[in-house]
């Protein structure tokens, strides 16, 4: 399965150093575009590598809880480093937060986030500010910080309305509480909300999928 077996977490450590330490050309290759004016529209993602549950079908690694309830602050840093360069003076066209699940994050802390961006750079007024999220943590309150911060996009990790295979997959929540997550989304404003949605999971029947289409369709 693997071509070469490391016998000691020394051997492993090295070659982690070896792949993982900083290229210089690469670095400055970087910071030559970082310290030119943009050329192009921009877009700034925010990675958020947390979940409170993780998927039955998710194969990423899974970070130290701890270090969640600091990462609002580990991002305030980035943004005011990455903030002084010139190539960041033009106006923002997106700003897109990925994950893991980034509203994993107290609502407190998205509230943060969203306000140092909104101080530190330039966003146009009709920029995409898109998050992901699952259906459990939109509450009110989340929902509330979202569209304080001017986030006007959500994709939402749903994979299925189905109960029984909610659970299969490891998603909280039933499928009725999942549906009605996304209704008040759209209500409260956000209507460019998709979904994600999984098939051909093991034991769905056609007849599920088709009762997942007509959930998503009404």
């Amino acid at each position: 399965m693997y071509t070469t077996r490391y016998k000691s977490h020394h051997d492993a450590a090295r070659k982690l150093k070896e792949l993982y330490t900083l290229d210089q050309p690469k670095d400055a290759y970087l910071r030559s575009i970082l310290n030119g004016q943009a050329k192009s529209r921009r877009a700034i993602y925010i990675h958020v590598p947390f979940c409170n549950k993780v998927c039955s079908f998710c194969p990423f690694h899974r970070p130290d809880r701890l270090k969640r309830r600091e990462y609002h602050k580990y991002l305030t840093e980035e943004i005011h480093r990455i903030r002084e360069y010139p190539y960041m003076d033009a106006p923002i066209d997106a700003i897109n937060f990925g994950g893991g699940t980034p509203t994993s994050l107290l609502p407190e802390q998205m509230r943060i986030i969203l306000a140092e961006l909104r101080q530190s750079f330039s966003i146009r007024e009709n920029a995409e500010i898109s998050v992901e999220s699952s259906a459990t943590e939109l509450t009110d309150e989340m929902l509330g910080v979202l569209l304080e911060g001017g986030v006007n996009r959500l994709s939402i990790g749903i994979q299925t309305f189905q109960d029984k295979a909610r659970k299969l997959l490891g998603r909280r929540g039933s499928g009725g509480q999942a549906a009605e997550r996304v209704a008040n989304a759209i209500r409260s404003g956000i209507m460019n909300t998709s979904i994600d949605l999984i098939y051909n999971y093991p034991g769905q029947s056609l007849e599920a999928l088709k009762e997942d289409l007509s959930v998503i369709k009404e």
